[in-house]
């Protein structure tokens, strides 16, 4: 509860010792500058437009970098699920070719232990071709992927073959020279060569023919028929990406999926990742890139065989790596643009709010001062009572009329 009340000039004047004894235990203060409201100016008022431009600038900044964040840790976590996916497919696919292949270098392995030494002597072919043609039908009989054996002679003439009307490739008398030369006994790969009875593409894997005493008899070969092999991988769901078998030394292509005819036997550029990656030292790893054979980019793995000459490779193609991303991206832009929006909505409305009210004080100042005016106009005073709190409020005439300090209190 509160009084209120005026003075003018013409009232008794009193002492401040006269208000102790009214039994009231009352401070008076100046009304004006010590009250609540003070003087609001117009600087003070844009200075609070300004910061609610710092405001929703400081919101916009950390938004879009918090959006960045999200978006760029979904881009890796989707780029880390396409490595792992196609490390998956990577491994199907080296275990099937190394496994094809190392049975094929164990039949061979077996085939020229079997082999009669009388059998590569000159003249003595006709002795045993049936006997030889009936081993290697046999053998091939278990290796589906192997479309011809053939065994040719030390200068390079046939001598026998699992199918009638075969010839010895070019490769393979090039290959005699430098067997008989280098006294290897391992299995030696050709590139990627046409089949002379059907034009399929095929890899030929000859094997060197000694004798008790090391001298070199001959050369034990087999065809691989290639498409055999792409057959065995077509059962991998790449969804669009390829997979690739390429040579270690040489880096060029021998099987691919989906195929390239017109690819065999075509390096990869020098400056190739993939290359790059090998030169090091590095036999298996993952690398981005745009494909040489069609342009694509692709997230490759790739994985060097540990028996053989060769290393398999898994492309999947970025399209398809990011649609899972690119659907995070629209959700989190979406829900973050929507936070974004109601997040500068209420501070938009705060500060209209507070600009109300920024508005409002300022016409409660101006009535002040108009007040202000008028009482020192007119020798009028006035006073307000709180008999709750026990305070007495002076305005500043009122200090005048009584002669009195607004400094220090009366009381």
């Amino acid at each position: 509860m509160s009084f209120h009340g005026v003075s003018t000039a013409i009232a008794p004047s009193f002492a401040g010792d006269g208000l102790q004894n009214t039994g009231y235990p009352i401070r008076i203060n100046q009304l004006i500058k010590n009250e609540f409201f003070v003087t609001l100016l117009p600087a003070d008022n844009a200075q609070k437009g300004r910061q609610l431009w710092f405001a929703i600038i400081a919101l916009a900044v950390s938004g879009v970098l918090l959006l960045f964040y999200v978006l760029w840790s979904a881009y890796n976590e989707s780029s880390r699920e396409a490595e792992a996916k196609a490390s998956r497919y990577l491994g199907v696919l080296e275990a099937r070719l190394s496994g094809q292949l190392i049975r094929l270098n164990a039949d061979l392995a077996l085939l020229v232990e079997q082999l009669p030494d009388d059998a590569m002597a000159p003249g003595k072919s006709a002795e045993f071709e049936k006997q030889i043609q009936l081993t290697l039908n046999r053998h091939r009989q278990f290796l589906p992927e192997v479309a011809t054996y053939r065994v040719s002679g030390a200068a390079g003439e046939m001598l026998f073959s699992s199918k009638p009307d075969e010839v010895v490739t070019a490769h393979e008398r090039s290959l005699t020279g430098v067997l008989r030369d280098s006294g290897s006994t391992l299995t030696v790969f050709s590139p990627v060569l046409l089949s002379l009875v059907d034009a399929r593409p095929q890899i030929v894997a000859s094997r060197a023919l000694r004798s008790k005493n090391g001298d070199f008899l001959g050369l034990l070969s087999a065809s691989l028929d290639l498409s055999f092999f792409e057959l065995a991988f077509k059962d991998l769901p790449l969804d669009g990406g390829v997979l690739a078998v390429r040579r270690i030394d040489s880096h060029a292509l021998v099987v691919r999926l989906p195929s390239l005819p017109d690819q065999f036997n075509q390096p990869l550029a020098a400056t190739n990742p993939l290359v790059q990656g090998m030169l090091k030292g590095n036999r298996s790893g993952a690398v981005r890139l745009k494909a040489q054979t069609d342009g694509v980019e692709r997230i490759y793995v790739y994985q060097a065989l540990n028996e053989f000459p060769f290393y398999v490779t898994v492309g999947l193609d970025n399209a398809a790596v990011n649609a899972d991303w690119q659907s995070r991206v629209v959700l989190t832009g979406g829900l973050g643009a929507v936070l974004f929006l109601s997040l500068s909505l209420v501070l938009i409305w705060l500060f209209r709010n507070q600009a109300a009210e920024f508005k409002s004080l300022e016409a409660l100042r101006e009535n002040r001062e108009q007040l202000r005016d008028a009482q020192r106009l007119a020798r009028v005073g006035s006073w307000e009572l709180d008999l709750v709190c026990g305070v007495l409020k002076w305005s500043d005439e009122l200090y005048l009329i009584f002669e009195l300090d607004p400094a220090h209190s009366v009381g």
